[in-house]
């Protein structure tokens, strides 16, 4: 919880800080690297969350044993509503630029994985078993890896080519 933590607070650092307009070209290029670069990062954690959920279900998979599922609904209800709270704040810059995008895709991917951890605590629940967890798991894994695999293909592009593509990742 504290890595993730971590990551959010690293992710949203750097996203109100994209600069004023300016007509010069160095400023423009230099304002492009910075928010390619945190959109670069936001990717890396990204990656990152998806791998660490991917090894969460294998062990969950392999100890066989299911979750208190409780706590999985006490903790992805408060995560939910602060998420939603971030996601709502940032709908209407989402397609600003390629830094702006994807924060505003990190925080719908932990929309969706508050949403996902609540229907595997139903699951758990209601069958007694941990296969909800790690089916949900792979999902909300594979979310994460593929916003993760857009975000750092064009930050990449971004930081290479000097300019962005205008893309609809997700």
């Amino acid at each position: 919880m504290r890595v993730r933590i971590f990551g959010i607070a690293y992710s949203w650092g750097p996203t109100p800080a994209r600069g004023s307009g300016s007509p010069r070209a160095g400023r423009r290029a230099a304002r492009l690297r910075w928010r390619a670069a945190a959109a670069l990062m936001k990717g890396l954690i990204q990656l990152a969350f998806g791998i660490g959920v991917l090894v969460y279900a294998w062990q969950v998979f392999t100890a066989g044993v299911a979750p208190m599922s409780g706590v999985m609904v006490l903790a992805a209800s408060a995560a939910l509503a602060a998420n939603l709270a971030c996601m709502l704040l940032l709908m209407r810059h989402r397609h600003d630029d390629i830094n702006m995008r994807s924060a505003w895709l990190c925080s719908r991917n932990d929309l969706i994985g508050n949403v996902g951890v609540l229907l595997a605590a139903g699951g758990v629940y209601l069958t007694a078993s941990h296969w909800p967890d790690v089916l949900v798991g792979v999902l909300i894994a594979a979310v994460f890896l593929k916003t993760a695999a857009g975000v750092l293909r064009d930050s990449v592009y971004a930081l290479r080519h000097g300019e962005e593509r205008v893309v609809r990742w997700g």
